[in-house]
């Protein structure tokens, strides 16, 4: 865990975490099922897990500590879930390459 908090106390993290905090201050799950609730987190898309790139380099949302804690118990089960303005989009892990660098997916 000292990693985790290494990565979540940068300088870096914070300003991100500001920036991405004003951009999606509502829980963007919360949103798409008709509530409005503040987001208390913001939550990286695609598991970082401790990795440096993944961990700067992702999608963000804003959710609530409730849809949060879902959408980390289905990360468990191999989903990965992102609410858009266009709804759920469901991903796999071996997506992140494919999402976010416009590279093919890993076999």
């Amino acid at each position: 865990m000292r990693e985790n908090a290494k990565l979540y106390n940068s300088a870096a993290w914070k300003q991100r975490r500001a920036a991405e905090r004003s951009k999606h201050p509502i829980c963007a799950r919360c949103l798409i099922e008709g509530r409005v609730e503040q987001a208390t987190h913001i939550d990286h898309v695609f598991p970082h897990r401790r990795n440096d790139n993944r961990f700067h380099q992702n999608l963000f949302q804003g959710l609530c500590t409730s849809c949060h804690t879902l959408k980390t118990n289905a990360e468990t089960k191999g989903v990965i879930q992102h609410w858009t303005q266009n709804g759920l989009k469901e991903y796999v892990e071996s997506d992140y390459g494919f999402v976010l660098l416009n590279q093919p997916a890993e076999k």
